[in-house]
């Protein structure tokens, strides 16, 4: 054993300063004599432990298969890449309208690699990351604390909780970054626990790099991100050259990315962000989100569990001060995550945003040992209560659901696979088919916007398509300065892009693919991440020609929010300071010039705010 700090040097160790005896003992080699669930009998029960709620959470996310419309709009990006169009959304307009970036890029990698479609992609992508997540983070759990004395025999506990929560099989494969998050988590964890002060070669690097990537994974991952690198220097002590290569190997993917962000799109976040207003506070309709997804699966009891088996069974391991720091560590991002979609005011779809955080507050209690032979007392109470979390899970994996869930509640929460179920008539919607199916109609049975997108689709005409649904809408000439022949505006972005050719424009009413209407000021608080509605008479200024005027419209539309004056206003207000450069940063063609100068002025047009008033707007920019 290396005790000193020669001793360290004599065997070739860096000297960690700081470094304990405890933090370099090794395993007492009798542990599994003295322990109950030594040998075959205790690897069965391990091995259990680790894979079992793996293949559960596999089988149940495909039985729970399907797609969001949310999760369309990622499939359109990728599209368009490898069309040769660019990471966007719209040809001509720059937008990062997916919030993870990696996993825009993995989904394109695969299936430019695979030569498929990207729908079954998406969906084999989730069911290899999703159980994989589980895998990782249970195999580390176990790694923690199997070198100590009393790790013969694991229970499984933590992801027990997450097989059986209905809200992760739900999000598996729905199209969304979830499964990337939770893979991402597991590997970062299975890596920072096997680092140890001594650690040398490149698993502290490996480390680094992979926590690093959290800004890419999702930008509010950037919170794990700051905790588990922090445990990552406090187990390593790194010092000179060393604290310096893992600062790169952490950072140096990530900050490339941003430098491409900033002179690409001309933001320094994703514009869904700018669009869902993800840095204002609204902590009233944040807790009323928690409580949606705390109170239907009684999720207090397993959380008291969890927390009464880390009391004790944590302390019987015996495990030395940086593994502690570890636990911590998992412990301190997985609350703060939650804190900060509470204080954001929380999500619009059931328990979505809480999951990560839910996964990082259980990696300490994955899997446990169970102390029997050393302390019989202690080691039935830690099997009456792991009893007690198995018979909570199967309840709630049974019979725990939320009520109504195909309804949106008065907070304005709903359970997006239920809703979108009930809207398709589809038990397992995993294509665009079942979507469009109903929101255009199919042979004969055309809606109007089914009719207008194949009318403008197989003619020459270049028209804008505003509003059309079922009933009727306004149908206005295309400006020329667009670079497409047709355009429609929409509230539901990932069917309607799926549905429209990739040289169409779809215009986001929501903001989250159109850079102007997510800089539009926020009037009130409302449904989460819906608060940002983009008045018609900014899409009629921005893309129909100068001479076109509500007035010359076939359908009666308010006169008072489709004035001529109100167009006017808006059109010169597009032409005049900040907000006709940012026009012209996400809109001209993307030279080197207007790269570097997007970069720099990346800050202002983040923080660019308009008001929704055309008017206002005039007098704020045309002064």
């Amino acid at each position: 054993m290396l005790t000193t700090a020669g001793e360290q040097a004599a065997a070739g160790l860096e000297v960690v300063p700081g470094l304990k005896r405890a933090d370099l003992e090794t395993p007492d080699p009798d542990w599994d004599n003295r322990w109950l669930g030594g040998g075959r009998a205790g690897a069965a029960v391990t091995v259990l432990a680790v894979v079992g709620p793996a293949v559960a959470l596999a089988v149940m996310g495909y039985r729970y298969r399907w797609l969001a419309d949310d999760g369309d709009i990622a499939t359109r990006t990728v599209r368009e890449i490898l069309a040769g169009n660019g990471p966007v959304f719209n040809i001509g307009e720059r937008a990062e309208v997916n919030t993870s970036a990696l996993w825009t890029w993995l989904l394109a990698g695969v299936t430019y690699v695979s030569g498929r479609s990207v729908y079954p992609v998406v969906l084999a992508v989730s069911l290899v990351l999703g159980p994989a997540s589980l895998l990782f983070a249970s195999d580390a759990t176990r790694r923690l604390y199997r070198l100590r004395p009393g790790a013969g025999l694991f229970l499984p506990v933590g992801a027990v909780v997450v097989a059986a929560l209905p809200p992760f099989w739900e999000f598996m494969t729905s199209g969304l970054e979830s499964p990337l998050i939770f893979c991402w988590i597991g590997l970062g964890w299975w890596l920072l626990v096997r680092v140890r002060p001594d650690s040398r070669g490149p698993l502290p690097y490996a480390t680094a790099f992979v926590w690093g990537l959290g800004w890419l994974v999702r930008p509010d991952m950037a919170i794990a991100t700051a905790f588990f690198l922090a445990a990552l220097w406090f187990t390593l002590r790194p010092s000179g050259w060393r604290a310096t290569a893992l600062a790169a190997s952490a950072f140096t993917v990530p900050l490339a990315y941003q430098v491409f962000r900033m002179g690409y799109y001309a933001q320094l976040v994703p514009n869904t962000a700018v669009a869902k207003s993800a840095g204002s506070f609204v902590f009233a309709r944040g807790w009323a989100y928690l409580v949606n997804f705390v109170a239907p699966y009684l999720l207090w009891i397993p959380a008291l569990l969890v927390l009464g088996l880390l009391v004790l069974c944590v302390p019987a391991a015996r495990l030395p001060r940086y593994e502690h720091v570890k636990i911590a560590t998992a412990l301190g991002a997985g609350l703060c995550s939650v804190l900060y979609v509470v204080g954001i005011g929380g999500d619009f779809m059931h328990a979505r945003m809480l999951l990560p955080g839910t996964f990082l507050l259980l990696l300490p209690a994955f899997v446990l040992p169970a102390p029997l032979a050393v302390n019989l007392r202690q080691g039935l109470a830690v099997v009456l209560t792991v009893l007690c979390a198995l018979s909570w899970a199967v309840t709630c994996a049974g019979v725990l659901r939320l009520p109504d869930p195909a309804r949106i509640n008065a907070s304005g929460v709903d359970d997006e696979r239920a809703f979108w179920i009930g809207w398709t008539g589809d038990a397992h919607p995993t294509t665009p088919a079942p979507f469009l199916r109903h929101e255009l109609g199919s042979g004969r049975q055309l809606t109007l916007l089914g009719r207008a997108l194949r009318e403008y689709g197989e003619s020459n005409d270049r028209g804008l398509l505003f509003g059309l649904g079922k009933t009727g809408g306004l149908v206005a000439p295309l400006s020329y300065h667009v670079p497409v022949s047709m355009a429609v505006t929409t509230d539901l972005l990932g069917m309607t892009g799926a549905g429209s050719p990739l040289n169409a424009l779809v215009v986001d009413n929501m903001g989250l693919a159109y850079p102007l209407a997510s800089h539009l000021d926020l009037r009130k608080h409302a449904r989460a991440r819906h608060e940002k509605t983009v008045p018609l008479v900014w899409e009629i200024a921005d893309y129909t020609p100068a001479w076109f005027t509500p007035t010359q419209t076939p359908t009666g539309l308010p006169p008072d929010t489709l004035s001529a004056a109100q167009v006017k206003a808006a059109r010169t207000a597009l032409r005049c300071g900040e907000l006709a450069g940012f026009q012209t940063a996400v809109r001209a063609p993307l030279t080197w010039h207007r790269f570097v100068s997007n970069v720099f002025r990346s800050f202002s047009y983040t923080l660019l705010q308009v008001p929704s008033d055309p008017v206002a707007a005039e007098k704020e920019f045309c002064r």
